[in-house]
């Protein structure tokens, strides 16, 4: 039976939070907030806002927020560092590039307070772990790049850019859907040699196979290290299995569409991460199941 290439759904969490000072920045000129509808969404591609005569808006940072609004306060946009002012001694969170007003967690729940007498529970299949005092997915911290948003709508730096809390987790905005980096796009789908993870476009681990000639499937056996306990992530477009026994990993893939392989198929995920298994034996095949001779299979540099 074929494996199906695909991901785990994306979590949609409740965003909760806690403690971090507001910061001081710049304010613009104060007007009236816009109706949500219209802010805290992700801008078009290419920066368009939906927007009014009574309510214009701008795209800042990714997001389509009010074009006059004091920043830092309610229904406006955060601060450059992603922080707001405070409301009712509290700091607001950071929603979409929107200062929107806290809700406190409860205890065990997502980003609530955990102790040994309030145990973490769990959240849309997840489970909860008890992480510096509070309750986070256990293999998915709160803040981390594709994970849900820390305190205060908070979000970890990730390399040289900001990602923002949207949706309930942690991603970049501003930029093309399926892109690395980038939350995924309709059907949980990547461009190639990206996998979606948590709602967000990874560049795959692992290795990544590369087939050349006018072929349409293959099968290919690998050797060496610990290659039957490695995993194959396939790519979008690519249908396979895999059998793994006595240190040797049998692949067995093809094209959904009679076309020949655009680009690697498989990804073989597994130890040692270091070096690739050994390419013990290949044959590919074109649309009419003929052995093709010039096919090859090979490691991706």
């Amino acid at each position: 039976m074929w494996a199906r290439a695909g991901a785990r759904p994306v979590l949609m969490v409740l965003l909760t939070v806690s403690t971090v000072a507001a910061c001081e920045g710049s304010r613009s000129v104060v007007a009236v907030p816009a109706a949500p509808s219209l802010s805290g969404t992700a801008c078009g591609y290419d920066g368009a806002c939906i927007s009014s005569p009574d309510r214009p808006m701008i795209c800042d940072r990714g997001f389509c927020v009010p074009r006059r609004c004091l920043a830092g306060t309610q229904g406006c946009a955060c601060y450059g560092n992603n922080t707001c002012d405070l409301l009712n001694g509290t700091p607001m969170s950071c929603i979409g590039n929107l200062c929107a007003p806290t809700v406190a967690a409860e205890a065990g729940a997502l980003n609530g307070p955990c102790s040994p007498t309030e145990l973490c529970g769990g959240v849309d299949g997840g489970v909860l772990a008890c992480t510096r005092g509070r309750c986070e997915l256990s293999d998915c911290p709160s803040g981390a790049l594709g994970c849900p948003c820390g305190t205060y709508g908070a979000c970890a730096p990730a390399g040289a850019r900001q990602p923002a809390c949207f949706e309930g987790r942690c991603q970049f905005a501003g930029c093309i859907a399926g892109s690395e980096s980038c939350r995924c796009d309709t059907g949980d789908r990547c461009s190639d040699g990206l996998r979606c993870v948590r709602g967000v476009c990874f560049r795959a681990p692992g290795h990544a196979l590369v087939v050349e000639g006018d072929v349409r499937s293959c099968q290919v056996l690998l050797a060496g290290g610990a290659s039957e306990h490695a995993t194959p992530l396939w790519s979008e477009g690519v249908r396979g299995q895999s059998i793994g026994r006595d240190g040797l990993l049998a692949l067995s893939f093809m094209n959904r569409v009679d076309v020949r392989f655009s680009a690697s198929p498989v990804r073989v995920v597994g130890e040692p991460a270091a070096s690739a298994p050994t390419i013990q034996s290949y044959e590919c095949f074109d649309a009419l199941g003929r052995r093709v001779a010039d096919a090859r299979v090979r490691w991706e540099p």
